[in-house]
Parts: C-alpha cells; sequence; structure tokens
C-alpha cells in the first residue's frame, strides 16, 4: 500500500508543478484554473461533466452530517476545456465523467494572480470495488466515504460493501459509524479501468494510514515562538509548547477534543505531541511537540479540521531528552526549604513569592509563631539529610495552621495541564494539601486530605486525587478551580506535628506561574 500512497503524492505533485501560466487564450480570468480533458480515442471529452471539491471533503450520511462546503460543478466546452474561475487557495479534487469513461485527479491552486493550466486528463473506463471492513462490537453497519467525491455507501451487516461507477484512480476512502468519535477504518485503494475486484477488508485507521491532504485548515508556526528565552539554548532533541486560546485558533474548526490537530516539520515528517489540556468550551489548549533537528528560525505546520481523525496519542514525546531538561521543562521545584528562608525555589521570570504561616484564629496555638515563621526550618531527621519545613500546632480537630504560598503576580493561573504535585511529610495528625483561588469570593479549593505517618512518606497528588466537590469549607473540586489557582496551602488540623519537604509540581514550567 505504501507504493499507492508514493504514486499518488507524485501525481498530485506533478499536477501541480508541471503547469502553465497562461497567456491569456484559455481562462478570461485571474485566480482562475482551467483543464482539458480528452476520450482514450484522443478527440475532446466536449461536455463532460466535472466536478471540484476539497481533497477534504466526503458525502453527507444520514447518521453523521459531513458537508462539503465547497463545490463547483463544470461542464467541458466543444473542445473539452473545463474552467473553474475565481476558486479559492486550498488542495482540491477533480472528478470528470462522461458516458461510462472518467478521471479524478488532486491538485493545489494557489491564490495568486496567474492565470493556471493543469494538465491534460485523459477519461478512461470507470471501475468497481467491493470489500469489508471490520465493524466495532454493537455496530450493525458502516458508512463507506470517497475523499473528493460525493459518494457514500452503507455496509451490510457483516461489513460487506460494495461501490460502482469510480473514476480509475488511487483512492482514499474511510469507514464511520454514529457511534465511534474516529474513523474505524482508513485506506487507500486503486481502482483499476474497466474491472471489478474485491479490495479485501479496509485497513484499521491509524496515523499510518492518514493523507494530510484530507486536513482541511492549515498554519505556519515559527519553532522559536515554542520557547521562552529561559530554555535557552535548546537541547536536541527537546519539547515546545504552545498555548492555544480564542485570539489565535478557532476551536470550532477542529473536533471536541482536539485529536485531529497534526505537526509536521518543514521535510513533512510527522511530530510527536501531546495534548496536556483542551477544552474547547472554554477555547484554551496546551499543547507539548516534540522537537528534533530543527533550528529555531525553521518553521513547522500545523493542520486541523477532520472531522473523525483518529487519536494520535503522545508516546515518544519526551524520547531521548535529557533528564535534566525534562525536568526544566515538566517541572517546577516549589520549596526545598534549603535556603536558610521562606522565599520560595520559583526561579526567574517568576517574581519572588515567600511561604507564609498563619492560624486560622486565636483557639489554635502554633509553634513557631507567625512572626517567628522562619525558626520552622529545621534539620530533617528520621534518615533525611538538609532542612524540612516543622511545625506543631494545637486546637479544636476543626480549626488549623495554615502554611501557604502565593502562586500568582496580578491574575490567577490556568493549571489545567498538571500532571501532579509531589512532597514528603511525616508526623502525626491530620493535614490537607490544597490548591486554592483566592481572588474570586466564591472560588474556594480543590482539597486533598491526608493522614500523618511518623516517618517521612513521598506523597503524589494528581488531579483524580483530590476530593470530589462537596462546598465543605470551600471544597469545589478540582473541575472548579484547575483553571484559575491563586495559592497553593497545607492545613494543619487539631493536634498535630507537621513535617515537609521538597514540594515540586509536574506538568507545569516556570511560563505557567509567570
Amino acid at each position: 500500500m505504501n507504493g499507492i500512497w508514493i504514486l499518488l503524492v507524485a501525481a498530485i505533485l506533478y499536477s501541480c508543478g508541471n503547469r502553465d501560466v497562461a497567456g491569456g487564450s484559455t481562462v478570461e480570468t485571474d485566480n482562475a484554473i482551467s483543464v482539458q480533458v480528452f476520450l482514450a480515442d484522443g478527440k475532446p471529452a466536449s461536455n463532460a461533466i466535472a466536478r471540484i471539491r476539497p481533497a477534504w471533503s466526503v458525502a453527507d450520511t444520514a447518521a453523521k452530517q459531513i458537508a462539503s462546503l465547497y463545490a463547483c460543478d463544470l461542464q467541458a466546452d466543444s473542445l473539452g476545456w473545463i474552467r473553474c474561475e475565481n476558486l479559492p487557495a486550498g488542495t482540491y479534487a477533480l472528478e470528470v465523467q462522461s458516458a461510462g469513461v472518467g478521471a479524478f485527479i488532486q491538485f493545489e491552486h494557489r491564490d495568486t494572480i496567474s492565470r493556471e493550466i493543469l494538465n491534460d486528463v485523459s477519461l478512461k473506463p470507470l471501475g468497481s470495488i467491493e470489500g469489508q471492513v471490520e465493524l466495532p462490537p454493537g455496530t450493525s453497519y458502516a458508512w463507506i466515504q470517497v475523499y473528493g467525491l460525493n459518494r457514500v455507501v452503507k455496509t451490510d451487516s457483516s461489513g460487506n460493501f460494495y461501490l460502482d461507477s469510480l473514476p480509475p484512480s488511487a483512492l482514499h476512502i474511510r469507514a464511520i459509524t454514529g457511534k465511534q468519535a474516529s474513523v474505524i477504518a482508513d485506506d487507500l485503494i486503486q481502482v483499476h479501468s474497466g474491472y471489478s475486484w474485491n479490495v479485501g477488508t479496509l485497513s484499521e485507521a491509524t496515523i499510518y494510514t492518514e493523507d494530510p491532504l484530507t486536513w482541511r485548515y492549515s498554519q505556519g508556526i515559527e519553532v522559536d515562538s515554542l520557547f521562552s528565552d529561559w530554555m535557552l539554548p535548546l537541547s536536541n532533541p527537546t519539547v515546545g509548547f504552545l498555548r492555544l486560546d480564542s485570539t489565535n485558533f478557532d476551536f470550532s474548526q477542529a473536533m471536541d477534543d482536539g485529536r485531529d490537530l497534526r505537526f509536521f516539520d518543514e521535510f513533512g515528517n510527522r511530530l510527536v505531541y501531546e495534548r496536556a489540556s483542551w477544552n474547547a468550551n472554554l477555547k484554551t489548549a496546551f499543547i507539548r511537540i516534540r522537537i528534533a533537528g530543527l533550528s529555531p528560525s525553521s518553521q513547522i505546520e500545523m493542520r486541523w479540521g477532520c472531522n473523525g481523525a483518529v487519536d494520535p496519542g503522545d508516546a515518544g514525546l519526551w524520547e531521548g531528552v535529557a533528564d535534566s531538561v525534562v525536568k526544566e521543562l515538566y517541572t517546577v521545584l516549589v520549596g526545598d526549604f534549603e535556603t536558610g528562608s521562606l522565599q520560595s525555589n520559583l526561579q526567574a521570570p517568576i517574581a519572588p513569592h515567600f511561604w507564609y504561616l498563619i492560624p486560622q484564629d486565636t483557639n489554635v496555638n502554633m509553634s513557631p509563631s507567625s512572626d517567628s515563621a522562619h525558626l520552622a526550618l529545621q534539620l530533617a531527621g528520621s534518615g533525611r539529610s538538609g532542612t524540612a519545613f516543622h511545625i506543631t500546632s494545637t486546637g479544636p480537630s476543626y480549626k488549623w495552621a495554615l502554611l501557604g504560598l502565593n502562586l500568582y503576580k496580578e491574575n490567577a493561573r490556568n493549571f489545567d495541564h498538571l500532571d501532579s504535585v509531589v512532597f514528603w511529610v511525616r508526623g502525626t495528625g491530620y493535614y490537607q494539601f490544597a490548591f486554592e483561588d483566592l481572588l474570586d469570593s466564591n472560588g474556594g479549593r480543590a482539597v486533598f486530605s491526608d493522614s500523618l505517618d511518623t516517618v517521612w512518606t513521598r506523597k503524589c497528588v494528581r488531579p483524580e486525587d483530590f476530593t470530589p466537590a462537596d462546598s465543605i469549607s470551600g471544597n469545589y473540586g478540582w473541575e472548579a478551580i484547575q483553571y484559575s489557582v491563586t495559592n497553593m496551602s497545607f492545613f494543619a488540623f487539631g493536634d498535630v506535628d507537621f513535617w515537609l519537604d521538597d514540594v515540586r509540581i509536574y506538568g507545569l514550567n516556570r511560563d505557567d506561574l509567570e
């Protein structure tokens, strides 16, 4: 099948690159295309019917509307010339048929003032195919669609299908169902002139069967725009970061979860990426892109707009990236309490932040007190080297002593791509870890509750580990807090001996806290 892909790409490049600029005799307007079509005997195919569609278009089905938003219906003149004026820039499919013969080509049209003539097209007897698609469990049929052609058929309950009167060419076809987010099969099939043949079982849809021409939208992105100054010099390979919002991306043009996003380097090689977060309703997304062998001055291409695209996954995103680089790009050390002061470990360009220690009210007795909180920096002990933060507190079980850190400068932070927060604790009693929104009077917090052990214990808190929203003491849950975080807090309740060390956030970097 790879050979067919190579032939198709070569044909497209030929039709795009081996064209003439007309001197004014065949195309009446600028920004237009024309092509002359012939019958097998070399005579012009006068009055042949033609249609130009976007290469990404597929026919509608009763189950899933995927409309061809642009189509140009045409008819050849007495000399076999087909003309289309004012054609928007893009990649297109041209289908021509006349009395049992036909042709199918794809071509790129550039939005220029030139008048372009495509290579001559010869019409040949039509062909047909039959085949099968493996239906997912619980599915009684699928729809078979052909990219660039207004053709769709429904399989039987065994997944069998038949398509006739097809132009002889390499055709890209797919199978979809109303129950699946992505297409279930995706394949390139050669239709032979005048023959009907069985193509067998269509290939399962994967990123390796995709045709980039079936993606509707594209945009160039400068590599250096994916990196901040503090990330320089770049390692090879490395991972860059792309933030999308309503100012630079139209989320209505992509699938609901963004699975149709694709990235390519300047040589057309697919780039591994991760949708660390995607929220089409709030129009925000955070993308990590693997960059290897590219200079900062080069450009990559982002494509999107393919309804039914498979989820590409993110395997290999960090492969070969040095551990030290991963730590810088993927984590933020918040506090190791080794500096001799309450200043956090957050680095430039983040403004300095300091830990603070406060009791809920006068019913809570802390040692040390708020005024002498620096005395809480003590030798970690119990087999752990260095210093840690240590307080003792007494009071009613529902009262707390709070160790907190302000994480914002002017506005709340978006932590929707958080992987986890890791810290070490020991002691006796009960505590809570929380992310809070203190700018909004209704903001509340997301809470992780835990009991202490007398030995140092590593805790890894992921978004799913936060207590579900119950509004008790302002616990609105992670879903409500993740887009508006202002503070990190540790609450020690009642009579407690609380030790804390080495607090690190995973999934974020300095830019998220700047």
